[in-house]
């Protein structure tokens, strides 16, 4: 199944809200609309359930696809604190473009100095 093979799982919490949208001409959007929310509400048409029918005709994935169930992942929130393995890549970032800043300086210090000795001769 194609779920399968592509690693997609299901979540219990929203990782990333993307609207979508349909391309459509100003003059027909509002009718659109209009139809859509009446699809929904008097014909139960939405994406959801058609989620649920698609399951219901041909099953649920083969492999597993809640988050939740995968184990190995542990329970995050606020107030987790911070452990050094979450610091190892900001630390060595920062150092990183200290180093670059450093250099970038000193490059434009050079310049400046040789400029002043010509000025004076």
């Amino acid at each position: 199944m194609q779920f399968c093979d592509e690693g997609l799982v299901f979540t219990d919490s929203v990782i990333v809200e993307a609207p979508i949208a349909l391309p459509v001409r100003p003059e027909i959007a509002s009718g659109l609309s209009y139809w859509i929310f009446r699809a929904e509400k008097y014909h139960g048409v939405s994406i959801a359930n058609s989620a649920k029918e698609y399951v219901e005709k041909y099953g649920p994935p083969k492999c597993e696809s809640e988050l939740s169930n995968l184990g190995g992942i542990e329970e995050v929130d606020d107030l987790t604190p911070l452990s050094p393995e979450n610091m190892v890549f900001p630390n060595f970032l920062q150092r990183v473009r200290s180093l670059r800043d450093l250099s970038s300086c000193h490059r434009r210090t050079k310049p400046q100095e040789n400029w002043q000795a010509h000025a004076s001769r």
